[in-house]
This record gives C-alpha cells, structure tokens and sequence, in this order.
C-alpha cells in the first residue's frame, strides 16, 4: 500500500512540475494575454472530454473487479465515438480530436486503476506531461515555439503517445475483446450510465464552478486577466497534489474492500494526513513575496499574488472533503458524492402527491398553438420578423441574439458563431437559457430562419415531440448553410426562399421569399 501511495505521490508531483515548467514557458514567452488564451483552449478541451467520459469517467474503477472488460470498454468507446460526432457539428478543429484522444487514454487508466496496476497507470498519466514538456522545450531551444498553436500541436502528440501506451499495456485485454448481444449492450449502457451519469455530472458542475469564470473574464475583461487569473488558480490548486494522489490510491484500494469499518478508518485517516501537508503547503504559498511571482512568470502577472491568496481560503476544505468523496465513490454512492439526496421516503412522498394531483386537475387543450420564432441577428432577424402576423394570429413569441441594435423579441440570447472562440461557453449558456424558455411557455410550434442560436431549441422540439419549421436563409441561392445541414433531418417542414437551394437537401420545399 505504501509503494503505491508513494508512486501515485511521485506521478502526481511529476506530472505538477513538467506542468508548471509548461505554464512558466508560455507565460515568459508568449506573454499574459497568450497564456490567457492558451487557458481557454485548455478548458474547451476538459469541457469536451468531461462530455467524452461521462459513462466511462472514474467509475470503471468501481465496476472493473466486478464486470467483464468487454462490458465496460464497448460501451464506453461506443459513447465517445458517437458523443465526438455530436461536439463535431459545433467545434470541428484539432481541441476535438485531443479530447478524443485524451478520453481513450482516460479510460485505459481507469482501466487499469480497477485491476490495481498502480504503477502502469500512472506511467499512462506521466507520459502525456512528459511528452509535451519535452516537444515545448525542443522547439524553445530551436526558437520555434512563437505561438499558441504550437502548445496545441504538443498536447497533441502526447495523447497520441499516451493511446498507443494504454493499448500495449492492455492488449491481451483487448485481443480478448468479445462482442456483446443488443441486450447485453442496452444492459451495460444503462448500468454505466446509471453510475457514471450522477458522478460525472458532479464533476462537470464542481469544474464549472472552478473554471466559469475563464469565460467570463475573457469575454468581459479580455484574455490578460485570464492568463493572470490562470496562473493563480494552478499554484493553488497545486497543494491539493497530495491530497488528491492519497484519495486516487484510497479509491482503488477500497473499491475492492467490502469491511466498511475498515474502509471508514482508512477514509478518516488518509483525511487528516491529507489536512495537514495541505494546510502547510497553503501557509508557505501565502507567505511568499509578489516579486517571486513575478520573477517566475514575468512582469505582466503583477496581480498574481493578491488572486493566490483569495483563492487559498478554500483550498483546505476541498482538499480534505476528496477523501470522503472517494469513500463514497468506492462504495457506490455515487448519489451522496455529488451532493443529491438519495431518500426512498421523500421520493416514493413526491411520487404519490404529484400523482394525486394529476388526477384532481384536469388538462385544458390549449384551443390555439403557441408558437415560437426564433432566429440570430441580422438578415436572419430581418426575414423571421416577417412572420410577425403568425404571432398576431396565434399565440407565440420571438427569441433573438442580444446585439448593440434594439430587437422587439421577448426573449434575448448571446449571440455567437462557429469562429467565436467562446462558442461553447455561450452555447451552453444558450441551451440554459431556451430550456427555461421553454418551460415556461411550452411552445407547440417552433419556426426558425437560423442559425446556431436556434439549435437548442431544435433539440427541445425533437426531445418534446412538437413540431420543427425550418425556412432557410434568403441570403444563400446557391449553397447550403451549417444550420440547414444540422437541423434538416428531424424538421417537421424544411422550406427554400430559392428553387436553386432545393438541390441541396433532401427535404426541402420550395416556399417563395419572405420579402
């Protein structure tokens, strides 16, 4: 136990200090607004892997003593490949295809976590830092690395040395791969969804919480906060290092105990161990001087010693609270680990009453639809306020883009595109905002003229089974558009302003010009 405590704590510092070598290069080369940049790529890369894993995230270390490797790795790989395609639709570029290369190599770790080969897994999680530190530095020796592309290219290579690794090391397990019946696939899809689902999400919302803010403070204060902001945020969180390597050892060891008391006392003694080194570690970082910093990264991340201490008020408690979340993990409750209530009695109680009250409250029809028209700014704003009458005829309301220039809709989103940097960010918070949209108005119709903005919304009528109206843009007569590809398959009507456009989809109907 103490060899793997030992080699996991090695991994991790490792693994911290090629990381900081990279994060000092960037910042002492390329500058504070490059770094800030860099960091948002990075997010968008986490963001996109969290969606890869989110059935074969950390709980395959759980269910690895207890499933056949088949029955994990198919369903898994299956949910990358086809969550991959998805995130295409959206974000074609090379931070696709790291995420999917950095989720394969996720798994084959975790893989190996659950038959507790300690030390190949975390030779798996050392060559990704180890690979990319030293492609950085051959090209800085070079005077090569000018750009924050060439960061990108880096992490590239490494996942790819990284996959190839996790697939020898597992070879005889995947020469041994057998394929699964559409039941067994159906069973083991719904098995890992059920566990990894609620863990993953937690996760995805614990990183939100931690990483939001890049978004913000790029879109309103620009990319130097971040990379200031960025910097601050990896020095703290790097005294969580010990805490974090003692409770990844903790999970493996005690998903394969089945002693709770045991377990317990393991959990409560890895937490105090994991307080004390993490209290003492935050008193030193506090303590040093601003110059420090800004010898180390440059003079452009003056600011970094005041956001260090900020952010090390709640270090401590994250760090010790790990422990107790990978008791629960262990033990397979995911529920309690994320924060959700798991009471029988309370649920069986909401159960009951909201079915008595559907049977004391009648559902009127509504005698007339409701109608949603939605679309982004400009000339598509322009065309879908010629539909205008449909509103004043039936019950409906407008959605549109938050711009600069005055719109009379009812409902506003942020407006983004395909080149915006910050498209996923804003995506998601599109996504939030039309699923309160359409709680609260429950539209029966929805009628766009395009584009992104209007995506959500597509996939709410497709999940709600209403009605989907496409009427493709005026502007384009001869070639098709990224939204009228994307969202011509579940329209209910697919309508052309051009006779020209009606080669370019299979079901579109020619419908005259809005103007």
């Amino acid at each position: 136990m103490i060899r793997k405590i030992l080699h996991t704590i090695f991994t991790k510092f490792s693994s911290a200090g090629l990381g900081f070598l990279t994060i000092i290069l960037i910042s002492q080369i390329l500058g504070v607004e490059a770094k800030g940049e860099q960091a948002i790529m990075v997010y968008n890369i986490n963001l996109m892997l969290m969606l890869f894993t989110l059935i074969g995230n950390s709980t395959l270390i759980y269910l690895v003593p207890r499933k056949d490797f088949s029955n994990l790795i198919i369903p898994s790989f299956l949910w990358v490949g086809l969550s991959a395609i998805v995130v295409s639709l959206f974000f074609p570029n090379i931070c696709l295809l790291i995420a999917l290369l950095a989720a394969i190599s996720e798994i084959n770790q975790f893989i190996l976590l659950g038959k507790q080969k300690v030390a190949q897994a975390n030779t798996l999680k050392l060559l990704y830092p180890i690979v990319s530190f030293s492609y950085i530095l051959i090209l800085w020796f070079f005077d090569r690395f000018t750009k924050v592309e060439d960061f990108i290219t880096a992490m590239f290579i490494a996942y790819v040395v990284s996959l190839f690794y996790g697939v020898f090391v597992l070879k005889d397990e995947y020469r041994n791969i057998k394929l699964l019946s559409a039941k067994e696939l159906k069973a083991d899809f719904k098995n890992l969804f059920r566990l990894g689902f609620t863990k993953q999400i937690g996760y995805i919302a614990q990183s939100m919480n931690y990483r939001l803010c890049f978004y913000i403070l790029g879109f309103y204060c620009g990319e130097r906060l971040v990379g200031i902001y960025s910097n601050a945020v990896s020095l703290s969180e790097a005294v969580m290092l010990f805490g974090s390597s003692l409770a990844l050892v903790q999970y493996s060891s005690l998903s394969n105990n089945n002693n709770d008391k045991t377990s317990k006392q393991f959990s409560w003694k890895m937490s105090k161990i994991n307080g004390l080194f993490t209290a003492f570690a935050l008193l030193v970082l506090c303590l040093l001087p601003q110059n420090v910093y800004t010898f180390i990264f440059g003079e452009g991340f003056s600011e970094i010693s005041t956001a260090i201490r900020i952010l090390s008020i709640g270090i401590l408690p994250l760090s010790i609270a790990s422990n107790f979340t990978q008791y629960f993990y262990a033990k397979g409750n995911f529920k309690i680990s994320t924060g959700l209530k798991n009471d029988a009695k309370h649920l069986r109680r909401f159960r009951i009453r909201n079915v008595n009250e559907g049977n004391m409250k009648k559902k009127r029809k509504r005698e007339t639809p409701k109608l949603c028209l939605v679309s982004s700014s400009g000339g598509h704003w322009e065309q879908l306020q010629k539909l205008q009458p449909l509103i004043d005829k039936y019950d409906g309301f407008m959605v549109t883009e938050k711009t600069r220039f005055e719109a009379n809709a009812k409902y506003l989103m942020m407006q983004t595109d395909l080149k915006d940097k910050f498209m996923i960010f804003k995506m998601m918070v599109n996504s939030f905002r039309a699923l309160r949209i359409w709680i609260k108005e429950k539209p029966d119709f929805v009628i766009t003229t395009g584009t992104l903005v209007a995506y959500p919304f597509y996939l709410l009528s497709i999940l709600t089974r209403k009605k989907f109206v496409f009427i493709e843009t005026f502007g384009r007569a001869n070639m098709p558009t990224v939204a009228g590809r994307m969202m011509e398959k579940h329209s209910d009507l697919f309508i052309v302003q051009w006779e020209t456009q009606k080669k370019f989809y299979k079901k579109a109907i020619y419908g005259g010009c809005l103007y």
